[in-house]
């Protein structure tokens, strides 16, 4: 009896080590061509530190991003092109003010994109908001393909970008996600 528990326990072990638990897009056996198609804006969480000098002082302060609403798509074509097109509202949560519910209207956003392993690089109109402003260009920021499934794209969001704060140029240094779905 001992035996059989054993071969069983056994199998069960190489057949659940055996299963597709890549199934959340992190695999070794990347696809890019995935991302072709029209993805819906799902879920954003950002967190960034911004630091600036006001009156000669130092100042620096930590803020979180949440979406609350969007009606927002983000379409890649398979010859490089993508375009983004929509409305979402974001609550801003920080030490220094009061939360803020902020609203991004992006009539229309282009350009280019290519993929390097797991980075994705856009080249043209900023879609992405920092603290309700369109960050100018994506310069600073690393995007990184977490997850890309057939329905389901996570792209992770570091680095530092330059925004205007109180009529000063502020480092903001970010560290988030973006979710996306597709039908």
């Amino acid at each position: 009896m001992k035996k059989v528990f054993v071969l069983i326990l056994g199998l069960v072990l190489i057949f659940t080590s055996c299963s597709d638990d890549d199934s959340d897009g992190s695999s070794d056996q990347f696809d890019p061509s995935l991302i072709i198609g029209t993805w819906n804006l799902e879920d954003t969480d950002i967190d960034g530190t911004t630091s600036t000098t006001i009156q000669n002082q130092p100042v620096q302060f930590t803020a979180n991003t949440e979406l609350m609403s969007a009606d927002f798509t983000l379409t890649f074509d398979s010859n490089g092109d993508y375009d983004a097109q929509g409305q979402s509202s974001y609550r801003v949560t920080t030490a220094l003010f009061p939360e803020q519910i902020i609203d991004s209207d992006i009539q229309s956003a282009t350009g280019t994109y290519t993929i390097n392993d797991r980075e994705i690089i856009f080249t043209g109109d900023s879609f992405i908001g920092v603290f309700g402003d369109q960050v100018p260009n994506l310069d600073g920021l690393e995007l990184t393909i977490n997850t890309l499934t057939d329905t389901r794209l996570i792209l992770d969001v570091e680095g530092t970008v330059q925004q205007q704060l109180f009529g000063t140029e502020a480092d903001v240094d970010v560290d988030g996600f973006i979710e996306f779905s597709k039908s």
